[in-house]
């Protein structure tokens, strides 16, 4: 991968190796998708791979041209711990590069979102600020806004079911005006009641007492007996009626609905309500985006407190150059043990579980931001 001539000097070798290094990073970050990431994280990881086993090939060679050149006595020690720390080093380097291009990558695909938006609002809107209160708000109206759009789905199912049932709430009613005059609703209103908290033993027990209730004496015999059979065959169906669809005919308040009017006039509300939540979600869409860029380079700065590509791997060319080459004095050796290993065992000692935070919070922040989307583009 690396296209070297044997015997490349180490850092001619690093060269060209970080040129093919930055080479996957841009492309990781113009093509952001999720195929392409899978695959130059593989041909990234390779490269490393590659360069590291290239560098102790290199290593080994260098031995052999100095295994004559003496070395101070303190030398020892350094390049034992030297050796005890490269695999770690070397494996936490590509940990790095990797947390690295898919940071690119996770800006790369918000950069293109917010590319999209702007070229279809005709460039940038009016200059809306982002506060911390911003995103729970936010976050809030999302979930509201969901909420309703569930509710009315589920409202939507119910009414359907009344608007062809509600017919028998009619008869019932109809019928009790036949036997019970004026006095009708003082017998319905247990029914209703019953009904509407979803009591439906109690509505079974008020329609029941109607059979016994006091009734107008102009009726004759036959009527009534059709009008009492009618108040309990109709009556009993809707009982079952609201029985069986009460998970699509319950309110906010867990009353339920029982005629199709009624759910329609808040479904519109919920509607309403669905609207004003769309008009705010809308005017953040684009401070949302530039929000989730500025939280990305935040986390860029802090991986790189832990080093830049270029810095990790002069380290580990470094390392190298001291485990090969002679440390022929004092010197030499303070250098090596103060600038590289000291550095090597600081970064292995707490620096690098850093990568493993951001790359959480970037894996965190791309699923809250991925969901986002969703929800704005149900907006457009």
């Amino acid at each position: 991968m690396l296209g070297l001539e044997p015997g490349t000097e180490i850092s001619n070798a690093a060269s060209v190796f970080l040129e093919q290094v930055k080479e996957y990073m841009s492309s990781a970050q113009a093509s952001p998708s999720e195929a392409h990431a899978k695959a130059e994280e593989g041909a990234l990881n390779m490269l490393y791979k590659n360069f590291f086993e290239y560098a102790l090939e290199w290593a080994g060679e260098e031995r052999k041209k100095t295994v004559e050149q003496p070395n101070h006595p303190n030398a020892k020690d350094l390049k034992k711990k030297a050796t005890e720390a490269l695999n770690d080093l070397q494996d936490n380097i590509i940990k790095f590069a990797l947390a690295y291009m898919r940071l690119n990558r996770s800006m790369g695909f918000v950069q293109d979102e917010l590319n999209t938006y702007e070229k279809a609002a005709g460039g940038k809107g009016k200059n809306i600020k982002w506060t911390s209160e911003t995103g729970t708000l936010l976050l809030r109206y999302r979930k509201e806004r969901k909420a309703l759009k569930e509710s009315n789905a589920r409202l939507v199912q119910g009414m359907k079911v009344l608007e062809k049932e509600e017919k028998r709430l009619a008869l019932l009613e109809k019928s009790m005006k036949k036997i019970f005059g004026g006095k009708f609703e003082d017998y319905l209103r247990p029914y209703r009641s019953a009904l509407r908290s979803g009591s439906f033993d109690k509505a079974e027990k008020s329609l029941k007492a109607m059979a016994n209730a006091k009734r107008k004496f102009s009726l004759d015999k036959k009527s009534e007996e059709a009008a009492l059979k009618t108040i309990q065959k109709e009556g009993g169906a809707y009982i079952n009626v609201l029985k069986n669809a009460q998970d699509n005919l319950r309110a906010q308040d867990g009353k339920l609905f029982f005629k199709a009017r009624e759910i329609s006039v808040t479904i519109a509300a919920q509607d309403k309500e669905i609207e004003q939540k769309n008009m705010y979600i809308n005017k953040y869409y684009q401070p949302y985006m530039e929000h989730k860029l500025n939280s990305l380079r935040h986390l860029k700065e802090k991986l790189l407190v832990v080093g830049s590509l270029e810095s990790l791997t002069t380290l580990y060319i470094r390392l190298m150059r001291g485990m090969a080459q002679p440390l022929a004095d004092i010197k030499a050796v303070r250098e090596y043990e103060e600038e590289v290993i000291g550095h090597v065992y600081y970064l292995l000692g707490g620096q690098f579980r850093e990568t493993d935070s951001i790359e959480r919070w970037n894996v965190e922040s791309m699923q809250e931001f991925e969901n986002s989307l969703q929800d704005f583009k149900e907006l457009a």
